[in-house]
This record gives C-alpha cells, structure tokens and sequence, in this order.
C-alpha cells in the first residue's frame, strides 16, 4: 500500500508533529508506540483535534471540524486510515 491511500498532502500535515511524538494522547503507552495502532491513531486525533479549520470564531472552528470529521472530508481520511492500517495488520 502506497502512501498515497492517505492523499500526499495530508501524510505530510499528519507528519507535524510526529505520529511518534509522546505529546500526542496515548502514543506514549508501553506496546503502542511506533505501531500500526499508533499511526492510525495520530490520524484520528489529528483530524478531531489538530486539523486547521477556517473561521473567525473559535466556537465556528470547533462546529465546522466536528462536521468533518464525522461527516465530510475528515470521516474519509479516517476511513482511508482505517483501511491502510488493516491492511498493514493483515500483511496484505
């Protein structure tokens, strides 16, 4: 599997800071760290948490990344995610 299953763009956002990074919620945990588990995880909080969203509010940034990650463009990159780290468990 390509790292294009993931869209170049966003393999690159999703690489500031590091899917190893210790700052990032529970990558840090015995067992998880540098796994399949961590990568697909850093994606998911990345979309829910760190994704740039526009809007003047802050209240407006946190609706509209909310829409996306369960609805729009963010659900689709975590389903990508899903996909390649199933893919990746699998050995295909």
């Amino acid at each position: 599997m390509s790292a294009g299953a993931l869209g170049v763009s966003d393999v690159g956002k999703i690489g500031q800071p590091s899917y190893t990074d210790s700052n990032w919620v529970g990558l840090d945990m015995p067992g998880v760290r540098g796994t399949t588990w961590a990568a697909y995880n850093a994606v998911t909080e990345w979309v829910d948490h760190h994704r740039p969203t526009r809007a003047r509010h802050a209240a407006v940034r946190a609706s509209r990344r909310l829409e996306s990650s369960w609805f729009g463009s963010g659900a689709k990159l975590k389903a990508k995610a899903w996909s390649l780290a199933v893919e990746m468990a699998l050995g295909l």
